[in-house]
């Protein structure tokens, strides 16, 4: 666990070198990034849904990679859902989630660059319930690094949101999204490297659902293949072939997004499978044929 881990550190600050940009915790600097929690109200009901929004605000700088903790107490607040619509990250290494019950950790990369003030990275939706008690949400661990082709670490900022419960607040109910689109189109490939996954094969891919939000992956390995829950990088099984490779993304309403990746070779090793059984068929029928 620690071991992959550390490839995934790796991988983030690798990436964030080749598309320029990356940061450390600094709060002194002037032109600091600062990173905001923001929800409508402080004072909310008890057995209510509300939201909590993490903001960026690149200040002077332009930014290509994030990272972070959310911290929440979680004897007083169930974690209902992580929304990333609308997110200017535009691939999740790490998507917003629960490391434990009262964690999310999340980093992602945005090619190209950001400058803004008020840059959305995700929401959470959170659901109350012990009363008369505050909830304090707090930002560790931050990391945001410049675009300017060196990983230079911006000094980043953050505050602390502090939500009261109580029964005398009015209870909000959030919007329900009605979402038919699926998720957007995206590329998928297949990468080795000796230096991550132990010079393994993985599948690589990463969308983005503008409706719900993404809920999770599907990868199947061969044509005829089963698939089965996936995050990227994800290790192939099959080593050792090239075989049909399908990805579906699916959102928090239940649709789905398809993409496939096929080589020469899987195509070749399908169609000579193909050939092959032609010709049993075709031999079997000459069979039965001769003996009447």
């Amino acid at each position: 666990m620690m071991k992959t881990m550390l490839i995934q550190r790796h991988i983030f600050l690798l990436v964030s070198v080749l598309l320029t940009s990356f940061s450390l915790f600094s709060p002194l600097s002037v032109f600091a990034t600062k990173f905001t929690l923001e929800t409508p109200s402080v004072l909310v009901g008890t057995d209510t849904d509300f939201v909590v929004s993490v903001f960026v605000d690149t200040q002077v700088d332009s930014l290509n990679a994030f990272s972070g903790e959310l911290s929440f107490p979680n004897e007083l607040l169930a974690l209902s859902r992580i929304r990333e619509s609308g997110s200017l990250v535009s691939v999740w290494l790490d998507t917003p989630k629960a490391t434990d019950p009262s964690h999310i950790f999340f980093s992602g990369i945005t090619p190209g660059g950001y400058r803004g003030e008020r840059g959305l990275l995700f929401e959470i939706t959170f659901h109350t319930s012990s009363e008369g008690k505050t909830a304090e949400f707090v930002l560790t661990k931050l990391q945001a690094f410049k675009n300017d082709g060196s990983a230079t670490p911006a000094p980043v900022s953050a505050n602390i949101l502090r939500v009261l419960i109580s029964k005398t607040a009015t209870s909000s109910q959030i919007a329900v999204l009605e979402d038919g689109e699926p998720p957007e189109q995206f590329p998928i490939q297949v990468a080795q490297s000796p230096d991550a996954f132990e010079g393994k094969k993985v599948l690589i891919f990463a969308t983005q659902d503008k409706g719900t939000g993404l809920a999770y992956y599907e990868v199947c390995e061969g044509l005829f293949a089963s698939c089965k829950r996936a995050e990227s990088p994800y290790v192939l099984k099959h080593q050792w072939m090239d075989v049909f490779l399908t990805v579906n993304a699916y959102d928090q309403s239940g649709n789905m997004r398809t993409e496939k990746l096929s080589t020469f070779s899987a195509i070749a090793r399908y169609s000579l499978y193909g050939i092959l059984g032609i010709l049993v068929v075709l031999q079997l029928f000459f069979m039965l044929f001769r003996k009447r």
